[in-house]
């Protein structure tokens, strides 16, 4: 029997002893600091049904076991089920599993797909790649066919978390799109990129749509949209469609309207359409004609003394000059070859102008450009005096310091147009210089007191490389249409313009890396057009090379083939 006195001692051992352990214990939980961070995305190790499976049985529940724990969700939508299930699923996210139960059995004879989002991620916030893709069927085979491509911008920018939308064509062009939910949604990932899997033969249409309100429908009023330029069919002649590419873009109207003409601080009317005018197909300003009438004296009608665009900041809307209206109330009235628009309530008052002019735009900018591209003209952001321009108003300094002055003419009373008369092809860059205090509104308001100076700077032909490929399409066409390429540099953003009718091209660039794009241009109008939902026309056939072209200075980049298909 232990002793009283020999027992504390023996006891306060263990309590020391049980201490120590658990906190060696507790000190091994975690990574220790200053570890590596966890870039590892997680992956999916298994589920039930298995990937890949045939004749499933019927049940309502399918089971993924991830590699590592997964954050619940708490917005964007991380899971897409196709085709789409008349009723919500129930989704259960537990640790490393996600447990889904369909409201319904699953259906006799079906494929079901399971793709993800990159809104789920791990605990360390890696997303899980979005080409993960689970199928099964309930059938006795997979379909498999396959559409993939990518989510860009009108500036050729990929566009992630973007839905992209399968439909039934027919269903499609039955009900169109704002009240047709898709079969097969999907989502684009960090670069753009989207694939369709496992899909059984038939005729579709896809859209790609910022669903900005997670409803599965695109909203006209709300949302981009991006149309394909083809259509999308299924069969045994074709399992795969590659590289397809949806160009986000604007809704527009089928028709054109004026949704506000007013009067500005400078005497101008800017006037605002409910579209934007400058890929409007009917909207000509050459052969514009823009008219008040004046609500107050019938008799009273004015002519515009002249219209010009807005910077591209605004592409909707044009700006006017009428020169001095008497002051009340007037109907605004445009017509455009067979297009005739009215708004009807403009207010002309009494303006105490007090700003002074400036330059809205300068062209070219500062960029280096070929010598023989040459558009020279500068915007003024209002009508200008022009009794009041004398000779040096406008001069040139080049590279060996000789004074040149340049031949102008205005187009109308803000647009000032120079000739190219001045160039030398031994001098690769000029100052452009404007005497501000020449410079005044019909106000009398100076531009300023200085001189106003821009760079102008040509390309040197010894920095030219030369590119050289191949136009590959599968389209024809009844008629000759023009293949337009453009080539953009990455550093300075700046592009470079061809138009070939033939299965060749050749270009000469300043050396600098470049990427490649182009479009058939199917109507002859030198734009590209992004197709439209109503009525429906498919966007025009485009393609992005998909490397990048490095261009050095005397030397041939050959063999480029780009492709249309």
């Amino acid at each position: 029997m232990m002793s009283k006195i020999g027992f504390t001692p023996f006891l306060k051992s263990i309590i020391l002893l049980c201490s120590f352990v658990s906190f060696i214990g507790c000190a091994e939980i975690g990574a220790p600091p200053g570890g590596e961070v966890d870039k590892v995305k997680p992956r999916i190790l298994s589920s039930t049904p298995i990937n890949g499976a045939t004749q499933v049985a019927i049940d309502n529940q399918i089971i993924i076991d991830f590699s590592e724990r997964i954050k619940n969700p708490t917005t964007q939508r991380p899971i897409f089920i196709s085709p789409r299930l008349k009723n919500e699923p129930h989704i259960k996210w537990k640790s490393d599993k996600v447990i889904i139960t369909l409201a319904d059995s699953f259906q006799v004879d079906q494929t079901y797909i399971i793709s993800f989002a990159d809104g789920l991620q791990d605990l360390r916030n890696n997303p899980i790649d979005s080409g993960s893709i689970l199928a099964f069927t309930t059938g006795e085979k997979l379909a498999n066919g396959s559409i993939d491509g990518f989510v860009i911008d009108e500036n050729s920018n990929p566009k992630p978390k973007t839905v992209v939308a399968l439909y039934d064509n027919e269903l499609f062009k039955r009900s169109g799109i704002d009240s047709l939910y898709p079969l097969y949604m999907g989502v684009s990932s960090a670069d753009g990129y989207f694939s369709f899997q496992y899909i059984p033969d038939g005729d579709y249409q896809i859209v790609s749509f910022t669903d900005n309100n997670n409803n599965d429908l695109y909203d006209s009023d709300k949302e981009m949209y991006g149309l394909p330029y083809k259509n999308i069919t299924l069969d045994c002649t074709n399992k795969q469609i590659k590289k397809l590419s949806l160009a986000l873009t604007n809704y527009q109207p089928d028709s054109l309207n004026i949704i506000s003409a007013r009067q500005t601080d400078n005497n101008l009317f800017s006037i605002q359409f409910n579209q934007n005018i400058m890929t409007y197909s009917k909207f000509d300003m050459s052969n514009a004609q823009l008219t008040m009438f004046n609500y107050d004296e019938s008799s009273q009608v004015y002519s515009s003394a002249y219209i010009n665009k807005n910077d591209s900041t605004n592409p909707q809307s044009i700006s006017a000059y009428f020169g001095e209206l008497p002051i009340g109330n007037y109907k605004l009235s445009l017509l455009i070859d067979s297009l005739s628009l009215t708004f009807d309530s403009v207010r002309v008052k009494e303006l105490n102008d007090n700003r002074a002019p400036f330059i809205q735009l300068f062209h070219p900018g500062s960029l280096k450009i070929f010598k023989d591209s040459l558009n020279m003209f500068i915007q003024f952001s209002e009508p200008i005096d022009t009794t009041q321009i004398s000779p040096e108003t406008f001069y040139l300094i080049d590279a060996d310091s000789n004074l040149v002055l340049p031949k102008y003419s205005f187009i109308n009373t803000s647009l000032c147009q120079f000739s190219g008369d001045f160039i030398s092809e031994e001098i690769d860059n000029y100052v452009f210089n404007l005497s501000e205090f020449d410079i005044l509104d019909m106000s009398g308001n100076q531009m300023g007191d200085s001189t106003t100076k821009h760079l102008i700077n040509f390309i040197n032909d010894d920095s030219l490389g030369v590119v050289k490929g191949f136009i590959q399409t599968d389209f024809s066409f009844n008629s000759t249409v023009n293949q337009i390429l453009q080539f953009k540099n990455i550093s300075t953003q700046q592009k470079f313009t061809i138009v070939e009718t033939l299965s060749t091209f050749e270009m000469e660039l300043p050396q600098g890396k470049y990427l490649l794009s182009g479009f058939i241009d199917i109507n002859n109008n030198s734009r590209r057009d992004f197709g439209m939902l109503a009525p429906f026309e498919f966007a025009e056939p485009f393609s992005l090379y998909p490397d990048t072209i490095i261009v050095r200075a005397r030397f041939e980049s050959t063999d480029i083939q780009l492709e249309f298909k």
